[in-house]
């Protein structure tokens, strides 16, 4: 039985995304169901490249799930974390959970910190960003070479 996140949630009398009434993105505002819909997940053909393609050219996405190892990812999310938490203390450390469950504290709209080298370019985050796994991912579904930019995107969820 594979189920989606939101139908295990549902499974276990949880709320999920779809619940609400409506989900702010950005400044606009979308109804669950019609306007947005669960991401479709493309872990199970992650061995098939010509199949990913299709579903990028279909879709316009593909969600890969496991793809790097969680440690290479916790170490560049501690990254992303610390810096905001010491940088900006915009981190909501009254909830706990550590690394993973870390949240953006009250009404923070999120952080765009395209080009904050001390967090874009720390090894731990390059190592993520940069993962040679990602660029053979991405030569066998693009059918060539990826290039990296020296300039780095990243953004924190709001």
């Amino acid at each position: 039985k594979n189920l989606s996140e939101t139908e295990e949630m549902m499974e276990k009398g949880q709320r999920s995304w779809m619940d609400e009434a409506s989900i702010r993105v950005g400044n606009s505002k979308f109804k669950p169901g019609k306007q947005l819909k669960e991401m479709v997940d493309s872990t199970d053909i992650l061995g098939r490249p010509k199949e990913l393609r299709k579903r990028i050219d279909n879709d316009g996405y593909v969600l890969l799930r496991g793809v790097l190892d969680e440690k290479t990812v916790l170490k560049a999310r501690k990254v992303v974390v610390s810096a905001l938490d010491s940088e900006w203390n915009v981190i909501d450390k009254k909830k706990g959970g550590g690394v993973m469950a870390a949240k953006m504290a009250g009404k923070s709209k999120g952080f765009l910190l395209t080009g904050y080298r001390p967090i874009t370019h720390h090894k731990d985050v390059l190592e993520t960003l940069e993962n040679p796994i990602l660029a053979n991912l991405f030569a066998a579904i693009f059918e060539d070479t990826p290039t990296t930019f020296d300039n780095k995107w990243v953004a924190t969820p709001q």
